[in-house]
């Protein structure tokens, strides 16, 4: 056994050492879950930008016969709404719940699956405002009123 001098030095060794291990390892950690997370958003644009090619030819041109949102969770493609939905929800005005508002926003989109778009709505509430000024402009009018309800 060494002297306590030698002793403590050990022991710092050891403990810097463990130190370093440890960051080593979180670093490697950090480094795979960023890779993970770049992959996932490089695999989620491209099936997006397949659906969005598919809605274009299936339904109509971007910005006349559909929407793209795009999120932090992906894609959300619109149609047109059903025009008496949508009537009806801005004949209500300031009385549209947003229950009525997630409808409307429900019953117009085309991607993604629906359990997907449930998810987006409620990971990303604010997501919501969004879908409504989009299809707003599908209307080609009265999105910020409806905006405004969310």
């Amino acid at each position: 056994m060494g002297s306590p001098k030698e002793e403590l030095q050990a022991r710092i060794a050891a403990a810097q050492a463990k130190r370093k291990a440890t960051d080593t390892a979180n670093a490697e950690r950090r480094e795979l879950e960023a890779l993970e997370r770049e992959a996932a958003a490089a695999e989620q644009a491209a099936e997006d930008a397949e659906a969005v090619a598919k809605f274009e030819i299936e339904i109509g041109p971007q910005g006349k016969r559909i929407m793209v949102v795009e999120t932090d969770m992906g894609a959300i493609v619109l149609q047109r709404p059903p025009s008496a939905l949508y009537k009806l929800i801005a004949q209500l005005g300031e009385e549209a719940t947003r229950d009525q508002l997630e409808d409307l926003a429900r019953k117009s989109h085309v991607y993604p699956n629906a359990e997907r778009f449930e998810q987006i709505l409620t990971d990303l509430p604010n997501t919501l405002p969004r879908l409504l000024m989009a299809l707003g402009k599908l209307q080609g009018s009265r999105a910020e009123d409806i905006l405004g309800k969310a």
